[in-house]
């Protein structure tokens, strides 16, 4: 199961990166192996 993170700001100095990053790497320590976290980033 894949689970979109998805960060709407693209303003410069923005926050929202910075908490997707922490939510990315907690998704990742639970350990599932059906789990597979993604960041989109509207910036990009």
């Amino acid at each position: 199961m894949k689970i979109y993170i998805v960060v709407g700001s693209i303003r410069e100095g923005r926050t929202a990166i910075k908490i997707a990053d922490w939510i990315y790497k907690e998704i990742k320590t639970y350990g599932f192996t059906t789990v597979e976290p993604e960041i989109v980033d509207l910036k990009e």
